[in-house]
């Protein structure tokens, strides 16, 4: 009992005393197995499901309402208003805070909120990339906790911050339609196609039947899928720099990414941003609002 008891403080010293950037964004189970030792971390679930936060989650995890934070992740333009400064104080994250994400997805939804923290000056970001059914299961029962957030139900309704968040300027960009538009023009534009060969060439039904089928003229299909090995975990950072090598994509190469409606580009941006890709972009907005916009241009494939 000593030398287990001895072995906890020593991962909470660690943790204290580990630099904020010496974390990946993309933990493994030793790391987060850190994160969660350390009483100052943070851990949000992003699941967006109420009902299945309230049957498992890790405890002392926070609920992220989805459907308030979707509407305010298309651009830039809004990003330090009070708006988001109120929904993050409701979380209690600040700048300085340490942060760890889950979802029960391929980081979609975990990596949009890793996106748009790190945009509001939050740096110490990291997500656990295991779908959280899967997850739950190699950890102690002690760990997860089940029923509603009491500490939530009992928090007052937090006031907006008088002083904006700043931007970070050293994270991936969240990007609209207008300047995709205006790169899809230029000789090289390394835009890409974060969907599926068959929504890429215009021949999947999609769910939004105000879009039309299609891709962005000058995109190239580079499909989340690529990134994810057959066991559903991001591939490693050799892997992911080698398969932009083959489009001729360098590290510090000018990269755009979209997909539907923004989850997928956000984890292929973590998976290479962790990579050290260092020029990102995610068009938010994705498909959904490009191709219901009958303005802007849509290629597809001919035949089927």
């Amino acid at each position: 009992m000593l030398r287990a008891g001895f072995g906890f403080l020593a991962l909470l010293l660690l943790a204290a005393m580990a630099p904020a950037n010496a974390m990946p964004a993309i933990v493994d189970l030793a790391a987060t197995r850190a994160l969660l030792a350390d009483p100052a971390t943070i851990v949000i679930d992003t699941r967006g499901d109420k009902a299945a936060f309230e049957t498992q989650r890790l405890r002392g995890a926070r609920w992220l309402d989805w459907e308030r934070w979707d509407r305010k992740l298309d651009s830039d333009g809004g990003i330090v208003d009070a708006e988001w400064s109120a929904m993050l104080d409701d979380l209690g994250v600040r700048p300085n805070s340490r942060v760890l994400l889950y979802d029960d997805g391929r980081m979609g939804w975990s990596a949009m909120i890793w996106l748009a923290l790190r945009r509001l000056g939050v740096a110490d970001v990291h997500v656990i990339p295991t779908r959280s059914s899967v997850f739950f299961k190699q950890l102690p029962a002690a760990a997860l906790a089940s029923g509603p957030d009491a500490a939530a139900a009992s928090k007052p309704a937090a006031q907006p911050a008088a002083t904006p968040r700043r931007v970070a300027a050293a994270s991936p960009r969240i990007i609209d339609a207008d300047t995709v538009d205006a790169l899809r023009r230029t000789d090289a534009p390394l835009l890409f196609d974060n969907r599926t060969r068959a929504e890429f060439d215009g021949f999947a039904t999609s769910d939004d039947p105000a879009s039309r089928p299609g891709h962005i003229p000058g995109a190239l299909l580079l499909p989340r899928s690529a990134l994810f090995d057959s066991d559903g975990e991001p591939v490693s950072g050799a892997q992911a720099i080698a398969l932009m090598k083959a489009f001729g994509v360098e590290k510090d190469s000018p990269i755009t990414l979209y997909c539907q409606s923004g989850g997928r580009s956000a984890a292929v941006a973590l998976i290479l941003w962790q990579a050290g890709f260092t020029d990102i972009a995610v068009y938010a907005g994705s498909w959904h609002e490009w191709g219901s916009a009958k303005a802007r241009p849509v290629e597809r494939r001919s035949g089927g």
